[in-house]
């Protein structure tokens, strides 16, 4: 919308108040004429500074009022003042974008320029105008954005240099590159008497464009930095007062040289000078500092030390290394027998200057450039292909000493071989896929002593696919599989989607190489939803959030119990007292007779079924208040998360209606060597196939009444209904066990 066609009043009060400027401004502004510049409009007038006059045109933003006006040179490509941006650009006044208020008007803009003209110019407005006080402040990245010609100084750089004598003359080495903006970059320099330097704060990678010699001198004592606006012969001039010959510096150096002036208050110039001519080019300084560039967390370091394994430079593969580079880690095995393609562009950390390579190169490439410290080792190879023996032993022998190994290749054939090193020489594994389509992904975790063998861990989580009647039919090699909802369209991953899993599969890579207080991912799998589609379906996910409390005379008899089962797994049913709505406390626990295996064990259902009916005894029968809530199970050697026959199990129970259960907790615990208690509590609700984590937590109550010890009583027949059928469910359980 037009603001001066749809705010009429805001246009009448514009022109009142230039209209009253005008009148009030004894002769100041003169000449005012409005026009209308397409769907702009504008305001001419001169600004007079005693004997001098200041075109200038109001310019009102299209987003005027919310936007102030802008006050410019008309007709003129001239520099009015210190605090103006260019030549002939607008002059920075006492209101701009970032302290504008709408009740200001384009007059109070006029009022500005004529302060800052007759602050600038006392004298009548001739002459070179005097600096004034400004509320301006530049950043550097508004100081050279005009400026094509850059000069990348490092700290390193710089602190070589501070050991430049007087007068004495540095060779150095000077790399110029990019084509849109010109970067000049001092790389390498020889100081007589002194061994050459080479700046390592700078990757090898970026210097790849073209090469020059150069040179760099320090300025005398006292002298100031000569003209760099007057010419190369000016420049000479005043460079030769200073006892410093640029003539014969430039001869010796070829057609064209890089000259760094150095002068005692700390500024650093790079000019380009030609062997002959009179042309002369200055280069804007940008000072880098290396050691202020660490925005990452204090933990962060430990990653410097370690070596990450990658088995796939593909979109995930690719991704993950770049971003584990950015944190820090400065060591990479990467293989992969692939080249890059225009066709991976649409999802890969690579672009158009890496096609044609193989990813390996190209990646290390890129890796270098993010983070100068990193050292690669690349194995272009298959290691499920015909490839020479000893290479795929070589690379599989460098794997062996990484710290993490990350297969990202989503072949099973690679992750049986990845899997029996990680095993063999107890390395850390990661593997990850992006389900086809873009649905969603899954990342995985083995841990040496803490999980079960990466084969276990894949067996189980296709079984948990299977036995939840979900299993997965993409094709997740080219992230593509056929929509449901018409032939021949497909479904494709984009790079948002790898990049989300992308995401997830660095930061778990992160918390196993840092020492974390609280782990973001205490579970070894993870499957991410990012769309509707599969197992992601709305209705799949829980909307009721359950609160179970725990007290702690109950986590004191439990812990006791665990200590008496040792290593070996056991069980029994959660008793409780709804509080609120999806509100519960633990009343009762009921405890095995028997403890199992060392990773199954098989429920005494006739002592947990007497241990239910003496609970329903105690608490009146009142069951819409106490009621059965769920299982415990232990895991003394495996992670607080559900196994599939657990899982199973717990959906019998929640399925059988004879049981009436509208939602079933499980508890997992596991008593730690420090005598703490870790819990993992879930949620099972019927008609739902997945299980989802619920909100425990720990109270220091007592348990009203209801913390005896769990009886084996019997109990009359009558009070015998619920326990049968929870009997009846857990049949399948009572026979196979729970297998973690």
């Amino acid at each position: 919308m037009i603001w001066f066609l749809s705010d009429l009043d805001r246009l009448a009060r514009e022109r009142s108040a230039i209209a009253e400027l005008q009148a009030g401004s004894a002769g100041w502004l003169t000449n005012v004429v409005w026009r209308l510049e397409t769907t702009t409009l504008a305001l001419d007038a001169d600004i007079v500074v005693k004997d001098r006059s200041f075109p200038v045109t109001l310019t009102y933003p299209y987003a005027f009022p919310h936007c102030p006006p802008s006050v410019a040179p008309r007709g003129v490509d001239e520099r009015w003042s210190f605090h103006q941006y260019g030549r002939g650009g607008e002059l920075c006044l006492e209101w701009g974008p970032d302290n504008w208020v709408p009740e200001k008007t384009g007059a109070d803009m006029l009022v500005s320029a004529f302060r800052l003209l007759t602050a600038e110019y006392p004298d009548g407005g001739r002459g070179e105008p005097e600096e004034v006080p400004s509320r301006h402040l530049s950043s550097l990245a508004q100081d050279v954005r005009g400026r094509g010609d850059r000069f990348i100084a490092t700290r390193a750089l710089l602190e070589q240099l501070s050991t430049l004598p007087a007068g004495i003359v540095a060779e150095t080495d000077v790399s110029l590159g990019n084509v849109a903006t010109s970067l000049a970059v001092i790389f390498k320099v020889r100081i007589p008497g002194q061994a050459e330097w080479r700046d390592k704060t700078v990757p090898v990678r970026a210097l790849d464009g073209l090469h020059y010699r150069g040179a760099a001198v320090r300025l005398p004592s006292g002298m100031r930095m000569p003209p760099l606006d007057a010419g190369a012969a000016v420049f000479r001039e005043v460079m030769a007062a200073g006892g410093i010959n640029l003539s014969a510096l430039v001869q010796d150096r070829g057609p064209a040289a890089f000259v760094l002036v150095l002068a005692d208050d700390g500024r650093s110039q790079l000019v380009w000078m030609p062997s002959g001519g009179d042309g002369l080019l200055p280069f804007s300084t940008i000072v880098i500092d290396t050691e202020r560039q660490n925005r990452l967390p204090p933990g962060y370091t430990d990653l410097a030390a370690a070596t990450v394994g990658i088995v796939g430079c593909g979109s995930l593969g690719s991704k993950v290394a770049v971003s584990l580079a950015r944190a820090g880690v400065s060591a990479f095995v990467l293989i992969d027998n692939d080249i890059f393609y225009p066709e991976n562009l649409v999802r890969h950390e690579l672009d158009w200057r890496d096609i044609g390579m193989h990813k390996t190169d190209a990646l290390r490439r890129r890796l270098a450039l993010v983070n100068p410290a990193v050292k690669t080792k690349r194995y272009r190879i298959r290691l499920d292909g015909q490839e020479a023996n000893g290479d795929v032993a070589g690379a599989l022998k460098s794997l062996s000493t990484c710290s993490v190994v990350i297969d990202a290749t989503a072949n099973p054939s690679v992750f049986n071989m990845l899997a029996a090193v990680a095993g063999a020489d107890e390395r850390t594994m990661i593997w990850a896929e992006v389900f086809a389509g873009g649905i969603g992904g899954m990342i995985a975790r083995y841990r040496p002593g803490e999980t079960p063998s990466p084969q276990r861990m894949r067996a189980a989580i296709t079984a948990w696919y299977h036995e939840n009647n979900i299993p997965w039919e993409g094709r997740d090699s080219d992230y593509e599989t056929a929509s449901p909802e018409g032939a021949g369209t497909a479904l494709v991953a984009d790079d948002a989607d790898v990049t989300a899993i992308a995401v997830h599969v660095t930061r778990m890579a992160i918390e196993t190489l840092t020492v974390a207080d609280r782990p973001v991912y205490p579970h070894a799998v993870y499957v991410l939803g990012l769309k509707p589609g599969w197992l992601f379906e709305p209705g799949y996910f829980n909307e009721r959030a359950v609160k179970l409390l725990l007290p702690v005379s109950q986590i004191g008899s439990l812990k006791a119990y665990l200590r008496r089962a040792g290593s070996r797994e056991t069980g029994g049913l959660l008793m409780g007292e709804q509080l609120a709505a999806d509100e519960f406390r633990v009343a009762e626990f009921s405890f095995n007779r028997r403890s199992g295996s060392l990773a199954s064990f098989t429920r005494d259902m006739r002592a947990h079924r007497r241990a239910l009916e003496k609970f329903f005894r105690k608490t009146g029968h009142d069951f819409q208040r106490f009621n059965y809530l769920g299982e415990w199970h232990s895991h003394p050697h495996f992670p607080v998360t559900p196994s599939a026959s657990d899982i199973a199990a717990m959906q019998a129970i929640v399925n059988d209606r004879a049981v009436g259960a509208n939602f079933a907790a499980l508890l997992i615990v596991r008593l730690r060597r420090d005598d703490t208690l870790e819990i993992g509590p879930y949620l099972f609700v019927p008609g739902k196939r997945l299980l989802y984590p619920i909100e425990c937590e720990v109270v220091c109550e007592s348990s009203s009444g209801s913390d005896a010890a769990p009886s084996e009583e019997s109990a009359p027949a009558a009070e015998e209904a619920q326990a049968d059928a929870l009997a009846r469910s857990a049949a399948q359980e009572d026979a196979d066990g729970c297998c973690s």
